[in-house]
């Protein structure tokens, strides 16, 4: 039988379906930036099902930035994520994981400076310490993550934001 994490392939879809709906409840109770604070075991889930397309043009929105500038900071391609949009299909693990990390940086940039709009505009905006590029830039590998992620580490024990 084929099993996509130990589930038979309906048993999936149906979890899927119930954990995107419980993505897009619970970005309209607390934010799309407060996906980032949930248990990592529920993040997990969360891409592994596809975020809804929706939380592109939220998360486009909390940082004040064009969902076409999230989409080339995150690495997704401009089409995809219309296609998906109009089908009403979820991005796929690759692409949510993508915007997890967008979320999961916003929500310790605001954490870090103590002020959502601080911490978002140093996402936002170039930071000397990353060679003067936008963080937020970064955040389409791994390794830019760990950089962007280090850097806040940084912050908080005292180098120059």
């Amino acid at each position: 039988m084929n099993t996509k994490n130990g589930r038979p392939p309906d048993a999936w879809r149906a979890a899927s379906t119930a954990i995107r709906k419980d993505t897009m409840k619970r970005v309209k109770e607390r934010g799309v930036v407060m996906l980032a604070a949930e248990p990592p075991l529920r993040r997990i889930d969360r891409v592994r099902a596809g975020l809804p397309a929706q939380v592109l043009d939220e998360t486009a929105t909390v940082l004040g930035i064009a969902k076409s500038a999230l989409m080339k900071a995150a690495g997704i391609p401009q089409s995809t994520a219309g296609a998906q949009r109009r089908s009403g299909k979820p991005l796929s693990p690759e692409d949510s994981e993508k915007i997890m990390r967008v979320l999961r940086a916003t929500r310790r940039a605001e954490e870090v400076f103590g002020d959502k709009r601080e911490g978002r505009a140093w996402l936002t905006g170039e930071a000397p310490a990353l060679g003067g590029r936008r963080p937020l830039d970064l955040l389409d590998t791994h390794d830019g993550y760990e950089l962007v992620m280090d850097e806040l580490e940084r912050i908080v024990f005292g180098a120059p934001a």
